[in-house]
């Protein structure tokens, strides 16, 4: 029995993820089952993918490409270094460093794989999707949508968000909505479970919607802030811009958990000769309402959702939570306002899509788990 490769390839991070011995095995390296989607070329013309890229960044920008996903589907090309690539072709070198991570980390090959996108991709992004695959040496056996796979793993055992897949098909019935909001999409979904089949009952969402939005509104409030303070611009510095958002992500990331970030950079820019440092805090409750109107766009997409599926929010029995970005805690309170429940996070929010890809790499290899996956016609 072949085994497939579950692959969630991300805006910010992608990871991969296996079937092996009834359980889900997400590939790690270093400890770090996160890849970041970056790609760069080093000084000596080296290809760098993942943390090495994403350090780089911050001198290199030029030489560095961040957050292709948002470009997948556009007949467009970018630049990385001297040459130009593709969407695909820069998804590809992503994909084929998670193709020998996990043969590396299983001491195996793999050729097949099962990949996931947002529900709302069109048919073109879909086949550049599938594109990136093949040109990494991978034969994509199926293109799923991202809420569809996180269904399919808290299927697995809606109770405990264990990742031991179900060999019994379960006579539970349950309805969710999958709130997906990730690095540079949003998604939501209405999915039903009955009898062991996974139907998923309506979708929407925002191609250009997530956490890198978030990232950019910080970013704009900090350079403004210090173009307040110190009359330089550091928009206008590759360098700088590259620190800067990078201190921005950080602290970010820090608000969803303090009420206060402090976002510092040495020696920023300089003014007339004189180095200049970034030294600024920001709080939680000014960073929500940076965002609020963003966030708003979801409510907007899962109200739709709800109408299509013919749904009132009573009647969901579990909103589940998918994508970094949803561990904002204003996400929480917006859910829990509108549908009147706590949300569900109990499974990594960042590992949930990889995981229940390769659920479906397990149904399409012949593994008994319990689930009959019925995806909606996605919009064009």
């Amino acid at each position: 029995m072949e085994t497939i490769l579950g692959i969630d390839l991300g805006t910010t991070n992608s990871e991969v993820s296996v079937i092996r011995d009834g359980e889900i095995v997400v590939v790690e390296k270093d400890g770090d089952k996160l890849l970041p989607s970056v790609v760069g070329i080093d000084n000596a013309g080296k290809l760098l993918v993942g943390h090495a890229a994403r350090n780089q960044a911050i001198l290199y920008p030029e030489r560095t490409v961040k957050s292709i996903k948002r470009k997948m589907g556009e007949d467009v090309k970018v630049k990385l270094g001297d040459r130009e690539y593709t969407p695909p072709e820069i998804s590809a070198m992503i994909l084929r460093t998670l193709r020998s991570r996990a043969e590396e980390y299983l001491s195996q090959k793999f050729a097949k794989a099962v990949i996931t996108v947002p529900a709302f991709f069109n048919d073109a992004q879909r086949e550049a999707t599938k594109l990136a695959g093949e040109l990494a040496g991978l034969e994509v056996l199926r293109i799923v949508n991202e809420p569809t796979a996180a269904s399919l793993v808290y299927g697995t055992d809606p109770d405990t968000g264990t990742d031991t897949v179900s060999n019994t098909v379960s006579n539970i019935t349950e309805t969710l909505l999958v709130y997906d909001l990730g690095g540079g999409t949003f998604d939501v979904s209405v999915v039903r479970i009955e009898d062991g089949v996974l139907e998923v009952l309506a979708s929407h969402g925002d191609t250009h919607l997530g956490g890198d939005d978030f990232d950019q509104l910080l970013f704009d409030y900090v350079c403004d802030e210090f173009k307040k303070k110190n009359k330089i611009d550091l928009r206008e510095t590759p360098t700088a811009v590259s620190r800067t958002m990078q201190a921005v992500e950080e602290a970010k990331k820090r608000l969803s958990t303090e009420p206060f970030a402090a976002i510092k950079e040495e020696f920023i820019v300089e003014k007339n000769g004189t180095p200049l440092h970034l030294d600024m805090e920001i709080g939680r409750n000014e960073y929500e309402e940076m965002i609020h109107p963003l966030l708003e766009k979801t409510v907007v997409c899962l109200n739709d959702a709800l109408r299509d599926a013919t749904l009132h929010p009573s009647e969901i029995d579990k909103v589940i939570l998918v994508g970094g970005a949803s561990r904002t805690p204003l996400v929480h309170q917006i859910i829990e306002q509108r549908m009147g429940t706590t949300p569900h996070g109990e499974i990594n929010p960042d590992l949930c899509v990889t995981m229940g890809a390769a659920v479906q790499g397990g149904l399409i290899s012949g593994i008994e788990v319990g689930r009959v996956l019925i995806d909606i016609t996605p919009h064009t």
